[in-house]
């Protein structure tokens, strides 16, 4: 597993693969396309386009209009183009739509379903914005908890300061109960 990345794409190139294994880069291929048609779908794949296609085959829709979408048109489909890719494919563009939402239904990083590491999220602890011609830089405070006094707690203390002081009676330190 050590040349899929954590979305189960194949992050080694195949002829690095080959010429480690010492095998040609077609057996390399052959063993790959197996790999690719293990659960999840789509590992193995080496980018996103190739990882649909491969979910797209496997249900049976090779040739399909969302398959050609990926195929022929992915820029246009990533650019949500649908005009012209109706155009060019002569079809509508709610059969575009339609195609796409298909689209929308596949797993674009199979390797999660499986993978043991939960995300690791960096929460930076500036953020800078621009302000029309200045930069600011902002302590991010969003993932800070906030602290919050009880109102019962604050009324306590409201009562307890405008309440008179009175002398309270301490009990000696080293003094022990007989049971």
């Amino acid at each position: 597993m050590g040349s899929l990345d954590d979305r189960g794409y194949l992050s080694t190139p195949l002829e690095e693969v080959a010429q480690a294994t010492e095998r040609t880069v077609e057996e390399c291929e052959a063993v790959l396309r197996v790999i690719q048609a293990l659960e999840p779908i789509g590992v193995g794949a080496r980018n996103l386009r190739e990882c649909l296609l491969i979910q797209l085959a496997a249900s049976g829709q090779e040739g399909s209009l969302p398959w050609r979408l990926i195929h022929d048109q992915f820029d246009n489909l990533v650019n949500r183009r649908f005009p012209e890719i109706a155009r060019q494919l002569k079809c509508s563009v709610e059969e575009v739509q339609a195609a796409a939402d298909v689209v929308a239904t596949l797993n674009p990083k199979p390797g999660l379903e499986v993978s043991s590491e939960d995300p690791k999220y960096v929460v930076p602890d500036l953020v800078v914005e621009r302000v029309d011609d200045e930069y600011l830089v902002l302590l991010n405070d969003r993932n800070v908890p906030r602290l919050r006094i009880s109102s019962a707690y604050e009324s306590v203390l409201r009562d307890r300061r405008s309440a008179p002081r009175t002398p309270t009676r301490r009990r000696p330190a080293n003094t022990s109960r007989a049971n």
